[in-house]
């Protein structure tokens, strides 16, 4: 299943952190698609950790890294990352925080409620978050994902 997130984008940053709640159903998140601030070549990686990323932003610890390659991104276009080193399980009713920085850029919606629900399908709900300068350092503004979520679900 591809999750599209129903957002614009108005802004950029190399990372974003956010969380994703499963509805009803256990689920597995398979890979991101991520849409590019321009058109180049670098290194993209995946940080995942049960729950919220609240209190965990410039904090490296309990973060585990689940994906990084080099991906080429083209500009305002989504782009798949492909697929992360395991799928991500996210019980019934769970929160799962998701990181993803791309050294090249990442473009997004401002958000104004981090942490609020701002998109949802049948199965996920997804919470804005916050753009990151730098790798867990320099916070930027809240932050609404723009792009694909690809997931499994269980049976």
């Amino acid at each position: 299943t591809i999750f599209k997130t129903n957002t614009k984008v108005d802004s950029n940053s190399r990372g974003q952190m956010f969380t994703i709640v499963s509805r009803k159903r256990e689920l597995s998140i398979t890979s991101f698609d991520v849409m590019g601030k321009k058109n180049a070549s670098g290194e993209c990686v995946v940080y995942t950790r049960v729950g919220d990323f609240k209190g965990y932003e410039e904090d490296k610890s309990g973060w585990e890294l689940i994906f990084q390659k080099t991906v080429e991104t083209k500009q305002s276009v989504i782009t798949n990352m492909g697929t992360l080193d395991r799928e991500v399980r996210i019980p019934a009713k769970s929160k799962q925080a998701f990181y993803i920085y791309c050294k090249k850029g990442m473009l997004y919606m401002k958000g104004d409620n981090e942490g609020s629900p701002f998109d949802r399908d049948s199965s996920i709900i997804i919470k804005e978050g916050v753009g990151t300068r730098r790798l867990f350092r320099k916070l930027d503004r809240n932050a609404k994902y723009s792009g694909w979520i690809r997931y499994i679900i269980s049976p």
